[in-house]
């Protein structure tokens, strides 16, 4: 969400101009780091959680009770995985459209080669569309083998078509779906938007652009991103990238750098909001089955928090 945030308002920002940022080049920035992050999370949640000799133990020799324990797990994970089953005609058809859709938003303008964007007018297609009708086919798809009359016996191909029941109905959606999510989000945009056309956004540039006057472009992208990975604990994380996203480029103006020199880290450091349930949906759904405590969730901020800095000589490189 946060890094379409940042694609959406370079586009409002600078109109007509080719940004050169895509899901594929999106991900080829973003996942190498996200793979060093994510060991690195494991890291300090294994020295908080089980301290410096269960990591070291990894690499000893298994003693007979662990090989116990060991096989008791592998045991346990094997008879839940039996009990599965093969997989359903919907849960395959779930996975193709998955596929598909994950697909259609890597190849839709991928930079790199022409995608199936180019077949529509420009502005016509975006990656909703390719989201829109993911969940269009969820509601018409059936979630059993469709019964078409080419696929039954000659001698059965005359009686009325069974009908079969969608994938997803909008019973379920109404009553399963995270409803909280979407005005949280909804949430967001709205102040997000009053940010905006208040002039709040201009506003707040222009004081931190007299503030930091005088100090290095790299002091100046560390204060912003310090702003964000702070404030997104107390907001979503939505909410805060659709407020200092677009004071990122205020500010870049008013000192004549490139754009995503300051768009692109204040983008990311709302990713970095996993210390209090409100930051995110995510954090609320696991503080909400009682196995973690708010002071477990504090006192993993200040080694996490430190993770998002490293994207500071990535974007540094932007000229």
């Amino acid at each position: 969400m946060q890094n379409h945030e940042n694609n959406s308002e370079m586009g409002r920002f600078y109109p007509g101009e080719d940004t050169g940022i895509s899901y594929l080049s999106w991900m080829a920035f973003a996942v190498p780091p996200m793979v060093c992050y994510m060991f690195a999370s494991w890291i300090v949640v294994q020295l908080q959680f089980l301290g410096l000799r269960h990591i070291m133990r990894i690499f000893k020799p298994a003693i007979e009770e662990e090989k116990k324990d060991e096989n008791y797990v592998h045991k346990a994970v094997d008879t839940a995985y039996n009990e599965l089953g093969p997989m359903s005609f919907a849960e395959k058809s779930t996975l193709v459209i998955f596929i598909l859709t994950v697909a259609s938003w890597i190849t839709s303008d991928p930079k790199v080669f022409k995608g199936w964007a180019m077949f529509f007018k420009k502005g016509y297609v975006t990656d909703s569309c390719a989201g829109m009708l993911a969940v269009f086919m969820l509601f018409v798809w059936p979630r059993e083998m469709p019964d078409f009359s080419f696929l039954r016996p000659k001698s059965d191909r005359n009686r009325p078509a069974v009908r079969r029941e969608a994938l997803l109905t909008w019973e379920a959606v109404k009553r399963r779906f995270p409803w909280s999510v979407i005005l949280l989000l909804g949430a967001g945009f709205a102040i997000s938007k009053s940010v905006k056309e208040s002039g709040l956004s201009s506003l707040i540039a222009c004081n931190m652009e007299y503030l930091l006057s005088g100090m290095p472009l790299p002091i100046m992208q560390v204060f912003l991103s310090l702003i964000t990975v702070v404030l997104t604990e107390f907001s979503t994380n939505s909410a805060t990238a659709s407020i200092f996203v677009p004071i990122a480029f205020n500010i870049a103006e008013t000192v004549h750098a490139h754009p995503l020199y300051f768009s692109i880290p204040a983008a990311i450091g709302p990713s970095f909001s996993f210390m209090l349930p409100m930051a995110t949906p995510p954090n609320a759904i696991v503080y909400e089955t009682g196995a973690m405590r708010m002071i477990d969730m504090v006192r993993l901020i200040l080694l996490c928090k430190s993770h998002p800095f490293n994207e500071f000589p990535i974007a540094s490189s932007i000229d």
